[in-house]
């Protein structure tokens, strides 16, 4: 069944309907947003003095938005004309690279404005290489740490990372158009059928006999990962009071047991470590400093303004990884419960995951 499922299930009738609204809304959300950049920025500038604020976070927040959609729309211009000169596409390799050094642009270009419009530091602490082909498990707390694998790992390294990703996140354009002609899987959360998504999954990674993207097998290689959220969806009180309302007995009592972080969901992960090579590394990776950014809108409230992300990441060996499916199960959760403390013990991270509250999807 993997070999038969696809990266996504949109079908190209339904992709090329939505770009034909993100694409011209994010041109023209950019024209305006730079053509009328001095009367915005005026405005903010107004209401953050007027309001008292004076580290300006609504026009820090402006400012970014205009980098924001000028990286967009970058990053669709350059996606056409590679794939123009890539012969429309015949010369897949040629194209992987090349989107692979547009990904990377992409993302150093948005991690680079939000660290100097809203001064932010990143602290890294990781295994100086990972070079062999590994499976990163990532905390997921908010909008920002979406970009901290490339910013921590892959751009540094030279990685090339695949990612499993909610077909949400089509909504930008940029990761719509590039993520499709890179290895990537596109999830629906909550669908009918799960094991078709385990599927998809399974099919991103590869393993033996894996099915071809762009031409080439998607069996991971040296330099290259995998990057998964195990808790399937962002961290927040509400979730946490949510998933604990919808369990029982020892399933709630295992959910309970993680106070930072929510439990690791068995479907991916654990497909993922039952698929693994011999060869295959698995490293977890936990942070904090993002936690207020569950909506874009946060991004003017202040409270992201001089935060320091803070991330480290722990490679285990391939051969100290059980094979057992229970044996698995177990580690991985002894594992999470190692982010779990880890997060817990940073002056500067996040309450436990108590106090419900209104929670955006994603």
């Amino acid at each position: 069944m993997t070999g038969s499922v696809p990266l996504d299930d949109d079908p190209w009738t339904r992709r090329w309907s939505r770009r034909a609204l993100t694409l011209p809304a994010v041109h023209l959300g950019a024209a305006l947003a730079w053509g009328l950049l001095p009367l915005w920025l005026a405005l903010a500038l107004a209401l953050d003095l007027l309001r008292g604020r004076p580290r300006l976070p609504l026009s820090r927040a402006v400012l970014f938005g205009a980098v924001y959609l000028f990286a967009e729309v970058a990053g669709v211009q350059a996606a056409l004309w590679t794939w123009l000169a890539s012969g429309l596409g015949a010369r897949a390799a040629w194209l992987r690279r090349a989107d692979l050094r547009l990904q990377r642009a992409w993302t150093r270009l948005l991690w680079g404005s939000l660290a100097r419009i809203f001064d932010l530091r990143l602290q890294v602490e990781a295994p100086a290489a990972l070079p062999a082909p590994f499976l990163l498990f990532l905390r997921h707390a908010s909008l920002p740490d979406v970009l901290l694998p490339a910013v921590a790992f892959a751009n540094p390294m030279g990685i090339a990372l695949r990612y499993v990703l909610k077909v949400e996140v089509c909504a930008s354009p940029c990761l719509d158009v590039v993520g499709h002609r890179l290895p990537n899987a596109f999830v629906r959360r909550g669908g009918q059928d799960p094991a078709r998504e385990v599927a998809r999954v399974l099919r991103l990674h590869g393993g033996a006999g894996g099915a071809a993207v762009g031409g080439e097998e998607t069996a991971l290689r040296p330099g290259e990962g995998l990057v998964i959220y195990p808790e399937g969806t962002r961290a927040s009180p509400g979730k946490r009071a949510a998933l604990l309302a919808r369990l029982e007995g020892p399933a709630r009592a295992r959910a309970a047991s993680f106070r930072h972080v929510l439990p690791p969901r068995p479907g991916g992960p654990l497909a993922l470590l039952a698929a693994r090579r011999p060869d295959e590394d698995v490293v977890f990776c936990a942070h904090v400093g993002t936690e207020s950014v569950l909506r874009a809108t946060a991004l003017a409230d202040g409270s992201l303004i001089g935060r320091t992300f803070q991330v480290v990441a722990w490679r285990v060996p391939a051969a100290q990884v059980p094979t057992e499916p229970e044996q698995a199960r177990a580690w991985l959760d002894q594992w999470w419960h190692r982010v779990d403390d880890w997060v817990g013990a940073q002056g500067s991270g996040p309450a436990e995951l108590t106090a419900a509250r209104s929670d955006p999807p994603g």
